[in-house]
């Protein structure tokens, strides 16, 4: 993969450089991989398991003297399927921002239109028109 236009590696990870000369951009991926991905996700993932547990606490009494190891390794695996529908979602949601970016027709998705609809108010909040050269997605 090339590097984004206007990207610039730094010791904190990726950022943009504004060609207009306003401050430099966190990337996106940079924010996630330092503020979300480690202490937020290992919180959100604990809370998967112990909703499961709480649903399901008749099936849980019961397996966990039946079969605990089986019982504790679905538990775990909770996340696991959340975490696919989430990322799923955001590819859908960052393809039609870049459809939206290089004005190509945007795929029809109602799970999509919300976000599309947010990612429009930020271009006209930010003053933003822009001409895409190319897409870091």
């Amino acid at each position: 993969m090339s590097q984004p236009a206007h990207a610039i590696e730094t010791l904190n990870g990726r950022y943009y450089r504004d060609p207009a000369g306003g401050p430099d951009l966190v990337s996106v991926t940079n924010v996630l991989a330092t503020a979300v991905a480690k202490p937020a996700l290992t919180w959100w993932a604990a809370g998967k398991a112990a909703a499961w547990a709480a649903d399901h606490r008749m099936e849980g009494a019961r397996r966990a003297v039946t079969d605990r190891a089986a019982l504790v390794k679905e538990m775990q695996r909770q996340h696991d399927e959340a975490s696919e529908t989430a990322m799923d979602l955001g590819t859908r949601v960052h393809t039609a921002c870049e459809h939206r970016l290089l004005g190509s027709p945007v795929p029809a998705d109602t799970e999509v239109r919300p976000y599309l609809r947010q990612f429009d108010k930020w271009l006209t909040a930010w003053g933003w028109s822009p001409v895409t050269v190319r897409t870091e997605w």
